[in-house]
């Protein structure tokens, strides 16, 4: 049985970004909060993102939307004798529903803007069908 560990989600980015290095790379921490419905509990995520988008940097702000995809992950210590643990995302692919409310944009997005990007990260686009090598026949030149 095959095993796996993915999670989706889409929400509102709860807090800016904190940028630091790792090694040589570069990652980006924050939290997205994602509601059930309106007067209904919200779930809160923290996001580690390694190597964000150069051009996106400035969008990772409190308040703009983001679809996030990526695995789950528990970091357990132990302090002052007792045991804790901490749980993160980490992101391997994200997509920002809307521009951050910084650069003067509506922070509403539609629900269906929502789904769309959900559907893209859930559902990746198939590479294009190879075309038929000239002189055989396909489906479209049948005639029924």
């Amino acid at each position: 049985m095959p095993y796996e560990n993915e999670i989706r989600i889409a929400g509102h980015i709860g807090s800016d970004a904190e940028f630091r290095q790792a090694g040589s790379k570069q990652i980006a921490e924050f939290s997205v909060a994602v509601s059930r419905g309106k007067d209904k509990e919200t779930d809160w995520f923290r996001v580690v993102l390694w190597e964000p988008y150069e051009n996106q940097k400035a969008a990772l702000v409190k308040g703009a939307g983001v679809a996030v995809k990526g695995r789950m992950q528990c970091d357990k210590w132990e302090k002052d004798g007792q045991k804790r643990e901490s749980w993160k995302l980490n992101a391997n692919a994200y997509g920002l529903l809307l521009l951050a409310p910084k650069a003067g944009m509506p922070v509403n997005t539609p629900d269906s803007d929502v789904e769309r990007l959900a559907d893209r990260l859930r559902y990746p686009e198939q590479p294009a069908k190879p075309e038929a090598p000239q002189g055989i026949e396909t489906n479209a030149d049948l005639p029924f």
